[in-house]
């Protein structure tokens, strides 16, 4: 590349750069959000005792590790709704 051209270049990346940062950011969700079927575990063919033992056993051995914690490490904000 010629030093005309790479200077271009160099030129034109940060401005390219700033211009997609910024652009908002839409929530991608799918299915939409708000829009989640309910169904009862039999009409997806599972067995709702087990699903609802599932439930009990994952109730009673949570995690103890400390998601908002971490997710200020990671993103600076606590993510979701409270």
């Amino acid at each position: 590349m010629r030093p005309v051209q790479s200077r271009r270049l160099f030129l034109t990346l940060p401005l390219l750069a700033a211009g997609f940062a910024a652009q908002p950011r839409a929530a991608t969700f799918f299915p939409a959000a708000a829009t989640w079927q309910r169904k009862a575990p039999a009409e997806v063919g599972m067995d709702a005792a087990k699903l609802q033992s599932a439930v009990a056993w994952a109730q009673a051995h949570g995690s103890k590790w400390d998601f908002e914690r971490n997710q200020m490490r990671a993103f600076g904000k606590i993510l979701g709704s409270r």
